[in-house]
């Protein structure tokens, strides 16, 4: 397996998020399945964590996949940038073709082939795909490369629902308000349990307001508690700040 990100102790998990992503990744268990049929989209707005939500899904269910759990970032539009992405994901996971020569002209697209290959023969197998424009030309691509239809799971994140009509989908929502408190106030836990316990002062109210001005959006509300943590700063003049800026 190859998971370079670790699992993150203030993921705030959606209610019954883990098992509605699970019954759609493992459907085909129990139901006559395509190889679209095991690939999955986690989509939503950028910052919404669809990445992080990724992360804990492979942890969580890494048991499931004996072959391996696989992640790379798919950020690429054509055939040439994804076969280099997937030959540093077979780099990176030291499964290298014979012969593996970095000299040689065509050893990327070996590699590229090799891994890809690999994804095709074992559908317990997961591959995570991060960021992903378009899933069809990337399931093209891969079926390209491993010169055969590909068994493995697939669990992509992008912010297009635009794919394949086989292809599931788990849209990412936003964090509700309890939650959304819990990840900005993490690092001040005094304020937290103050507030989740219906405080009504300022600071209470502030936390609140900001919390909906960035949308209960996790990857607002982490950079926000980092900056929380390195400042004496007051919930107050942070909302204030927010405003303005």
């Amino acid at each position: 397996s190859y998971i370079p990100l670790a699992r993150s102790t203030s993921f705030q998990q959606r209610p019954g998020e883990f098992d509605e992503v699970a019954s759609l990744l493992f459907a085909s268990e129990t139901e006559s399945a395509s190889p679209q049929n095991h690939v999955v989209g986690l989509i939503g707005m950028g910052g919404i964590g669809k990445t992080q939500l990724a992360i804990e899904i492979a942890y969580e269910y890494k048991e499931r996949f004996p072959a391996g759990v696989f992640w790379m970032a798919a950020t690429g539009t054509s055939l040439s940038e994804w076969q280099h992405q997937f030959a540093e994901l077979a780099a990176n996971t030291e499964y290298l073709p014979a012969g593996d020569d970095v000299s040689h002209p065509e050893n990327e697209a070996r590699r590229a082939r090799h891994l890809a290959r690999y994804l095709a023969h074992y559908p317990d197998a997961l591959l995570l795909l991060d960021n992903v424009e378009h899933i069809a030309h990337l399931l093209d691509a891969l079926t390209t490369l491993a010169g055969a239809e590909v068994h493995c799971t697939i669990l992509y994140t992008s912010r297009t629902d635009v794919a394949p009509a086989l292809v599931r989908h788990y849209r990412v929502s936003k964090l509700p308000d309890d939650m959304a408190l819990r990840l900005l106030l993490k690092r001040r836990p005094a304020l937290l349990e103050q507030i989740l316990a219906n405080g009504h002062n300022q600071e209470a109210k502030a936390a609140h307001d900001i919390c909906h001005y960035v949308e209960c959006l996790p990857l607002a509300l982490t950079l926000l508690r980092d900056l929380l943590q390195d400042t004496n700063l007051t919930l107050v003049y942070l909302d204030q700040q927010l405003r303005q800026r």
